[in-house]
């Protein structure tokens, strides 16, 4: 699921009232041969093939009163990109993942206010992520919140035998007791340590 799509349903799990979780769950799930485990809590769980999505309500945390979501595709590049570099084609899927966010943003009028490529390892893999930040008015707050979003894309070692990789998305939104202008994905990178790949025989 878009995280276009999974904010649009934020404002049908937010009441007026903001309550908090004191911590995060995880649990596993699978997609292609990935396993990914994702939050858990009052939020909502969704799938669609060997897509994953999911929420895990609100949580307090240092950064303030976080409403935060989660999802996971496995996906298939071109085939004609099979002698490509993992760094090439993770590239490739973070500029069309800009394309969209320009293209939004043009259309409704919201300001990026970041916009980042960068790279690091979780456990034993790599990731080439993509951040980015903006404000958001959610209709059931009746107020703009700040909102936070990270796409991170992991290919296996042996990618270039099926063409498949992983892409991770991950929101934030701080709702209340904000402590800065924009909250990060902290609580939520021990998602990505949890990432297992399955390596074809």
């Amino acid at each position: 699921m878009r995280p276009l799509l999974i904010f649009s349903m934020l404002g049908l799990f937010l009441g007026s009232q903001v309550w908090a979780e004191d911590a995060l769950s995880l649990k596993p799930r699978h997609a292609g041969r990935f396993e990914v485990s994702l939050p858990t809590g009052q939020g909502w769980d969704e799938r669609s093939g060997d897509n994953w999505s999911s929420s895990a309500s609100q949580i307090r945390t240092d950064q303030g009163v976080l409403y935060i979501w989660a999802s996971m595709e496995a996906n298939v590049y071109p085939a004609n990109r099979y002698d490509w570099l993992a760094a090439e084609i993770s590239r490739e899927v973070r500029d069309s993942e800009v394309f969209r966010l320009l293209d939004e943003a043009a259309k409704t009028g919201e300001q990026l206010v970041r916009l980042d490529y960068a790279e690091a390892r979780f456990g034993e893999n790599t990731s080439h992520y993509l951040v980015w930040a903006h404000n958001v008015f959610v209709e059931s707050l009746g107020k703009t919140v700040p909102e936070y979003q990270e796409l991170h894309v992991f290919l296996a070692p042996d990618h270039a035998r099926d063409f498949s990789f992983l892409s991770v998305y991950f929101g934030v939104v701080c709702l209340a007791e904000c402590t800065s202008d924009f909250p990060d994905a902290e609580t939520l990178r021990p998602v990505l340590d949890t990432i297992v790949m399955t390596s074809l025989e």
